[in-house]
């Protein structure tokens, strides 16, 4: 999951198809780094990862989800455009895309 997670945009379109979900879901990182320790939104981790090693991620599972993906049949190329929709317990509904630019 980190390596995927931690993906950096290649040089043709952005990777890391597991960003959306994990930041639909809500998701904290726990990271270390310099000042240590911490654990922080996903969000926040994903605009600092490239000096962050990602020790674990942690998400409540939601009441219902959903996740569709347009990508190329050639297993080289990456998915083209990626959405999550999340309804939480207390009916919080969350959406987020990979796939357009950056990070999810």
């Amino acid at each position: 999951m980190g390596g995927n997670l931690c993906a950096g945009q290649g040089h043709d379109a952005p990777r890391g198809d597991l960003q959306g979900p994990l930041l639909a879901l809500d998701a904290t990182a726990r990271s270390a780094g310099a000042g240590g320790e911490q654990v922080e939104p996903l969000e926040a981790f994903l605009s600092a990862r490239a000096s962050r090693l990602l020790l674990d991620v942690s998400f409540e599972l939601p009441a219902a989800s959903a996740f569709e993906a347009i990508d190329y049949p050639h297993t080289h190329e990456y998915t083209v455009l990626a959405v999550t929709g999340v309804r939480a317990a207390d009916g919080e509904i969350r959406l987020a895309a990979t796939g357009l630019a950056g990070h999810g």
